[in-house]
């Protein structure tokens, strides 16, 4: 549509809470967000230190650190993919950045429903 601008991606609209969490908004409020979804949301689209891509399935549960969620790859060594990683028990792996779906043409549901 004319005028369109795409909103923020939700790992972006995280970064600026967290940035301006005690100034801008509510601290707790904040921290309590990033407990519940992790610092990268359900449906992100994430590139993998290992080069592999990967959407997020679910928010790091319990005491696991936010930046550690459970991702289906779907892309490895630049072939289709599709298996669970529990980022928590791969010491060796971590989310290097997130990509736009939008971009890589990804329908993020379609992984999130398989």
């Amino acid at each position: 549509a004319k005028g369109f601008e795409p909103g923020l991606r939700p790992d972006q609209a995280l970064r600026l809470l967290i940035e301006h969490s005690g100034v801008r908004y509510d601290a707790r409020v904040v921290r309590l967000l990033t407990s519940i979804v992790g610092l990268y949301p359900v449906g992100s689209l994430v590139r993998l230190s290992g080069g592999q891509l990967a959407v997020v399935l679910t928010a790091p549960g319990g005491d696991g650190p936010a930046s550690r969620p459970t991702v289906r790859v779907i892309e490895d060594k630049g072939a289709p993919a599709s298996f669970l990683l529990e980022l928590a028990r791969e010491p060796n792996l971590a989310i290097l950045e997130c990509v736009d779906a939008r971009d890589n043409d990804v329908n993020v549901v379609h992984f999130l429903l398989a």
